[in-house]
Parts: C-alpha cells; sequence; structure tokens
C-alpha cells in the first residue's frame, strides 16, 4: 500500500496514488465509507505533489478506517489462499511467499464486515 509504506514512499514517492489521481482500493473504500464527502475526490482531481495536502488525505482515509478495512480485507484473502494451497495437497515454497506477504491485523483495528464476491 504506497499510501502507508515508508519504504514505498523512499523508492517511488509519498502517496503516489493521490498525486496520479488513482482511484486505488484504499481510496475507493474511503470514497464509499464517506460518499456525502467530496473531500477525497476533490483531492484526487488536482493530482497535487503537496506532502500537506497528502497528508490531509490520509487523515480522511484514518477517518473512514481505510487502512483497518484494507488490513482485514487482505486477511481474508491470505485465509482464503492458505486454505487453497492445503486443498491442493501444501507447498511448502508457497507457504513461505505467504508467510513473507502477510499482513497483519492491528489491535485495535474495527471490525467491519467483509464482502467481495
Amino acid at each position: 500500500m504506497n499510501l502507508q509504506s515508508k519504504q514505498y514512499a523512499d523508492n517511488k514517492g509519498f502517496c503516489e496514488d493521490l498525486t496520479e489521481g488513482k482511484f486505488s482500493f484504499p481510496i475507493i473504500h474511503s470514497i464509499r465509507s464517506d460518499p456525502n464527502s467530496r473531500q477525497l475526490l476533490n483531492i484526487l482531481k488536482q493530482k497535487s505533489d503537496s506532502v500537506e495536502l497528502k497528508q490531509f488525505a490520509l487523515q480522511l482515509l484514518e477517518k473512514t478506517n481505510t487502512f483497518a478495512y484494507c488490513r482485514q480485507f487482505l486477511a481474508v484473502l491470505e485465509k482464503e489462499a492458505r486454505k487453497e494451497i492445503e486443498s491442493l495437497g501444501g507447498n511448502k515454497t508457497l507457504e513461505k511467499i505467504m508467510d513473507v506477504l502477510s499482513i497483519k491485523v492491528e489491535e485495535g483495528d474495527v471490525d467491519v464486515s467483509l464482502s467481495y464476491k
């Protein structure tokens, strides 16, 4: 998630989704969570490099519990992928890859209902 990763920001840039005006998964979630607010949409339209504006956008994403939702959504997908690997007889290499890619749900994350099917 380039909206929160310091390593990604160091390599590519801070909050590039906002600068590029991309409707990434977190952006879409936040907009749908607060459909009466047009602030995030207006920020995306600007495609600004302003660090202050990007920090404000991150506050909007936090306000809608977007990062907690994304962590939980990824945890659900991870669980399903691990079940699928197991159902196919297991694969130690894939399991190690899953371990490296694993996103942990943080204590205090808001429990959200997840539906993507």
